[in-house]
Formats: C-alpha cells, structure tokens, sequence
C-alpha cells in the first residue's frame, strides 16, 4: 500500500495543496493579518464587531476563479455574482462561528476520529489512490486514515495532518446543524393532535324552539351546559 502511495504521491500533494489553499481562507483565514502595506487598515467590512480583511476576500476570489473557465471570466455578470457568493461565504461562515462560540459547542476525541474515518474531505473524492473503478472507494479512504503505519510515513502523514485539520474546522459546524435540526422534529402526539383538528367531525342534532310561545303558560329557564365533546347545548326545563 505504501509503494502505491509513493507512485502516487506527487498528484496526490498537487490536490492537497490546491483544495489547502481554498479551505485555509475559510478554515483558518478568519484570523489573517488585518494590516496591509505599512501598516494600513485592510478591513472591508465586519460581522458583530468581527472585521472581514482584504487579504481575505481577495484570497477568495482569486481561488474561486481558478476553478472557472476563461470564457466565464470574460463574462460580467459570473464576475458580480462570483463576488456576491463569495460574500455570502464570508459573512455566514462567521455568523456561525460566532454562535458556535456562543454557543460553546466543541468536540471530543472521539467525535472527531468517526467524523474522520466516516466523512471523507471533499478534495479525497478527487484522489486516484482513493477509487476503484473510476468512482470514490469508502473502504480504501477508511483503510488509510485507521492504518497506524501512515502517520509514521512523513508522505502519507502530511495528508493525514490535512484531513485532521479540516475535519476539527468542519465537526463543530456539523454539531451546531444538528442542534438546529433537532429543535424542528414533531412529535407524534403533535402530529395525532393536528390530524385530529383536520380531519376528526362530530355529527350534531338539533331543533329550535321558540320560547315566547310559551311565555304566557309556562315558565321557562334556559341553562347553558358544556358536554364532553366540546358542543354546547340548551336544556329547556
């Protein structure tokens, strides 16, 4: 397995350092030098007092345009929504990551080993290594990360310390979807109750009666009662 990676190894570290450099702006880039040349401001913008640099926004556009073709480049309109994606990107990444710190969620050891070993990088899917037949092998990317002999190997170590790093930037993301996810779960009695408030009838008989045809040779008292289904009705005593 070793001497496969060795073979591989050069387009293997060409895909790492291409998906590092798009995942540190996000991952790690919040916390970039907010000073430009001679000690300028570089700020553009901020999120609850969080200041949003230049360097990183621009490190954004930059990495995203690589991934388009030179015919989209040349085409206005992708240019302004490239821009206003990567603003999105910016702030909503940090709105989170505030609250996530708000919120003190973090991670165990544990946690973070399955989330490792069961949710694969999006950068691994492109690795050859990885697939079997053309398409993404589970097994062989689990057999990877769980082989104790890769993180002795300085070549295979490298990518494990990148899948490390990425997989402590994103787990504390996927905890806080879960939290927000849970709230929104009905419960079967919520459930039984609303289908019963849609769908559930009740048939009701009834007959008028005019009581000031009788004013003049009985008394009437009308008494409002309440039933257990819920129907109000009139007791003529």
């Amino acid at each position: 397995m070793l001497k496969t990676m060795r073979s591989n190894t050069k387009v293997i570290m060409i895909i790492v350092i291409v998906f590092f450099v798009g995942m540190i702006v996000l991952g790690w880039g919040m916390d970039v030098n907010r000073k430009g040349p001679r000690g300028a401001p570089r700020d553009i913008g901020e999120v609850n007092g969080e200041k949003i640099t230049y360097e990183l926004y621009n490190n954004l556009i930059q990495n995203r345009r690589q991934s388009l073709d030179r015919s989209q480049l040349a085409d206005f309109a992708t240019e302004r929504r490239l821009h206003a994606e990567i603003w999105n990107e910016i702030t909503t990444r940090m709105i989170l990551s505030q609250e996530i710190d708000r919120r003190k969620i973090t991670f165990t050891d544990r946690e973070l080993v399955s989330y490792i070993v069961n949710s694969p990088p999006q950068f691994i899917f492109q690795v050859p290594f990885f697939q079997e037949e053309g398409r993404f092998s589970l097994a062989k990317y689990q057999s990877f990360v769980t082989n104790p002999e890769n993180y002795s190997n300085p070549q295979s170590a490298q990518i494990l310390q990148v899948i490390e790093n990425q997989a402590q930037t994103n787990l504390p993301f996927m905890k806080f979807q879960d939290l927000m996810t849970s709230g929104i779960l009905v419960s079967d009695k919520a459930v039984k109750e609303r289908w019963q408030q849609d769908n559930d009838q009740r048939t009701v008989q009834w007959c008028y009666m005019d009581h000031f045809k009788f004013r003049d040779s009985v008394v009437v008292t009308i008494i409002l009662c309440e039933v257990r289904i819920k129907v109000f009705c009139f007791f003529i005593v």
